[in-house]
This record gives C-alpha cells, structure tokens and sequence, in this order.
C-alpha cells in the first residue's frame, strides 16, 4: 500500500505512528516524498507531484507484486491522487482511496495568503475554484473502479467546508465519517488526525472492509 503525505510535511512527519500501525497488521507500506521544495514535501505544483506518485505507484505494484493499491492520503494527498487517476496513473492499478481529512474539491482558506505563492505552488492550488481544481472538476468526481473511504473532523480549520472534504458519489462507491459521530471524546485537528488512535483502527476498518468501514469503530 502507498501512503501520501499533505502539505508541507514529509511522510515521517504525517505518517510515523499510521504506518507502524498498518505494517504491524501485516501490510507492506510505502511511501513517498512528492512535491519536495526547500526540504519537505507537498509544495510544488500539484500536477509535477501527480507524475512523481505515479512513476512510484507503478514501481511499488512491480516490487511488491500486486496488482492493485491501496493508497492512504491526507490533506493534499487526496488532491494529488485525483490528479494523478486522470492523467498520470491507470486507475486499474488502485483499488481503494482512504483518505484522511483530504483537501479534494479545495478550501476556502486563502493558504496562498499565509504560505507564498513563491515558496508554495500547491497552497494557490488547493484553494477552491483554482484552475486546478476547477480542470479536475471538468473529468469528473470518481475515477473509474476506485472506491472511496473519507474520515474527517469537525475541528479542522484547514480544509473548509468540512462537508466538502470528501468525493461526491453513489454509497457503494463512497464512504463518509466524521470522526466525532463515532468518538465524541476524541479531539483532533487537522494536522493531528493521522497520528490519532482512532484514525489507525478507522483505517484498518475501512481496508478490512474493502473501503466499507462501519459506523462504529475503536476509539482508542
């Protein structure tokens, strides 16, 4: 499986306790660093950083001999593989989307105000109604044969509206959660939501059920 990484972060620094997780449940866990600028990741122009995961998508299947991915995403990563499942990466090679708080239709945070244009190419981008996003729209919302699982929280202040993180389709296709419907005492933000307990067990769920997770998982 391919793990991927938001912005401005490296794979250590959003993924350290998922990935521990994920490889003592027996998967096999890859990661990448796209977008790199400056010495972190998830900067540079979202449609580069497309190519780059796929290229690493296509060397994973062949090290690992499977025939499809699964892929975990947060925050930009979402972004990154939507772009990458129209244009760069055959979407028979994924078989399920979990993403993590993902930023998949844009935010209404101006990131380009508080990061540069200059030092970060993909915050611009990742602002709703961006030429970016609003190119991807035109292809629609699902790639084909994919299902979607998306966990996000309530106390994200990054990814805005919180109702718009996650792809829109039929319910076989895509599942939604908030992380509070099932964790009420669980407190997150955006940045904190891999590296939470819950998170982990919602992932495994959403894996063991072929991106169908229940409503209930373990909170801790």
């Amino acid at each position: 499986m391919l793990l991927l990484h938001g912005t401005v972060s490296t794979p250590a620094s959003n993924f350290t306790p998922l990935a521990a997780g994920l490889q003592s449940s027996g998967r096999c866990v890859y990661a990448v660093l796209y977008g790199g600028l400056f010495g972190w990741g998830g900067i540079g122009d979202i449609d580069t950083s497309a190519r780059e995961v796929a290229a690493f998508a296509r060397k994973v299947k062949q090290a690992s001999g499977s025939e499809q991915l699964d892929v975990v995403a947060f925050s930009q990563g979402a972004l990154v593989l939507r772009d990458a499942l129209q244009a760069a990466l055959d979407p028979a090679d994924v078989r399920l989307a979990v993403l993590l708080a993902p930023n998949y239709h844009g935010t209404t945070v101006d990131l380009a105000t508080r990061v540069p244009a200059a030092v970060c190419p993909a915050c611009a981008q990742q602002v709703a109604g961006s030429a970016l996003l609003v190119r991807l729209a035109q292809h629609g919302e699902l790639a084909p044969g994919v299902r979607y699982a998306t966990l996000s929280t309530r106390r994200d202040t990054w990814v805005l509206p919180v109702a718009d993180q996650s792809p829109r389709g039929p319910a076989d296709r895509v599942r939604r959660q908030l992380l509070e419907d099932a964790c009420p005492r669980v407190l997150t933000t955006h940045i904190d939501l891999p590296a939470t307990p819950a998170a982990l067990n919602w992932v495994l769920a959403a894996l063991r059920s072929q991106g169908r997770p229940p409503a209930t998982f373990a909170c801790q």
